[in-house]
Order: C-alpha cells, then sequence, then structure tokens
C-alpha cells in the first residue's frame, strides 16, 4: 500500500496500529479521518523518510498525534486543524477541516495561525505528491 505514495525505500513505517486506536482519535476530534489518510494509518501508523525526488515528511502515529493534540496549546484554540506530521523541520503537517471539506497542508510550528496555513491538496495522495515535488512552506 505505502508504494502508492511515492515513499522512497529507505522509508520507514512504524508497525500497523489497530482500528480500536484509529476510532479513538476520530472520536476525540469528533471527526472521521480522510480515508486514504486512515487507510495509511491503518497499515503503517506513521513513518519518516524520503518522499519522491525532493520531498521529506515524518508522519506521525496516532499516539504522537494524540500527544501533539494535548501538548500543543495552539491546537487547543483551533480545532479545524489536526497535526499528523512535521517536513524534519520548522513546519508542521496539518489536516484542515472546514465543514464537509478537508485540506492537507502546512502550518509553523512556531506561527500557528490559520492566516499561515499553505495547502498541499484535498486528499492525502495529492499532498503527499506536492511534497514529493519539492512544495515547501513559503
Amino acid at each position: 500500500m505505502t508504494s502508492q505514495f511515492l515513499f522512497d525505500p529507505k522509508f520507514k513505517t512504524n508497525s500497523p496500529t489497530d482500528m480500536a486506536q484509529i476510532a479513538m482519535l476520530e472520536s476525540i476530534i469528533g471527526r472521521s479521518l480522510p480515508s486514504q489518510y486512515r487507510n495509511f494509518l491503518a497499515v503503517s501508523n506513521g513513518g519518516v523518510g524520503a518522499l519522491g525526488p525532493k520531498g521529506y515528511i515524518d508522519l506521525w502515529s496516532v499516539a504522537r498525534i494524540l500527544e501533539t493534540m494535548k501538548n500543543f496549546t495552539p491546537l487547543k484554540f483551533q480545532p479545524e486543524f489536526l497535526a499528523v506530521g512535521s517536513d524534519g523541520g520548522s513546519e508542521m503537517v496539518v489536516i484542515k477541516y472546514t465543514g464537509n471539506e478537508v485540506i492537507f497542508g502546512y502550518m509553523p510550528f512556531a506561527d500557528f495561525k490559520a492566516e499561515n496555513f499553505v495547502e498541499l491538496g484535498n486528499d492525502f495522495k495529492s499532498s503527499l505528491e506536492s511534497i514529493a515535488m519539492g512544495s515547501e512552506f513559503t
């Protein structure tokens, strides 16, 4: 499954998570995860490494997502965002929920404000493709 998402052979995935953990996360956030991302978590529970010719990503495990929700104060005041990883540097990979729309994007750790959101794509795969081709936070 992970090969369809452009991961480099050196991309290191975690062991699969059980569906109960994913259901618990969805219950806590009060929303369903996007299906492609949910499927990714089910088979890998996150991972880290190269993505395509120009990208790098650290996709967090369910436990790390929950820990970040608890400890990263700006998320408590902006519930439309769910942090799911980082670019390995100063940018957080987030899912933005707006009504029925879901958008993946970047937000800076240091200045986590809605106006700093940079869209990557409207589904998991297209977002990974953007990162793989060198899309960066600007």
